[in-house]
């Protein structure tokens, strides 16, 4: 069992490897403009795409936090958020022009990001003991969603280095490892459990 602090802790560390998913998303862009030629009219539709996608991801997330938990949406979350740089590699192997046309999918699960953030919020706030603690934990994984943007630099580097597939890959792998770590967050509204 985890005391609210332990928990917070856990969640922070969650939140920052979730947090590599969201500095990904601008190498995606990239990927799809250097590699497969795409041009601005297909970024449009890819953020239509994106904003249905929160949309939806929202009707469904909302409902099923309120009926199971945090914990168990924010592992599901975290698990779809991986998918988004795998299907970049996936995308990565097929012709250009398919992949390109194709690309728009990428942009179904980088809807879940917003809500996921969401999430890691009001998980923070129902870990808290008291209201008092509240604005403490929400702020102490605000900075751990923040903190890894130090390394972003970084990532660009790697990507002229070693390319956009390794760094999605390690990405991925990240973001499970992330969704490992989550599966042993306490479920908040469970008071038993802290």
């Amino acid at each position: 069992m985890l005391t609210a602090d332990a928990g917070l802790a856990r969640l922070c560390l969650v939140a920052m490897f979730f947090s590599v998913a969201l500095f990904l998303f601008p190498h995606y862009q990239a990927f799809a403009r250097d590699r497969l030629g795409t041009q601005l009219p297909s970024l449009l539709g890819w953020v239509v795409v994106q904003n249905v996608a929160t949309g939806l991801a929202s009707v469904v997330a909302g409902p099923a936090t309120d009926r199971r938990g945090t914990r168990i949406v924010l592992v599901s979350l975290l698990a779809c958020t991986a998918i988004t740089p795998l299907l970049v590699v996936g995308l990565s192997l097929l012709p250009h022009a398919t992949a390109g046309s194709l690309f728009w999918l990428v942009y179904m699960p980088l809807g879940i990001n917003p809500i996921l953030m969401r999430t890691f919020s009001n998980a923070a706030l129902e870990l808290a003991p008291d209201l008092a603690s509240q604005p403490r934990y929400v702020s102490l994984v605000g900075v751990a969603l923040a903190a890894p943007f130090v390394v972003s630099p970084g990532v660009g580097f790697l990507v002229d280095v070693v390319g956009f597939r390794p760094v999605f890959l390690c990405g991925a792998a990240v973001i499970g490892l992330g969704v490992v770590l989550a599966t042993g967050l306490p479920e908040p509204r469970e008071r038993t459990e802290m």
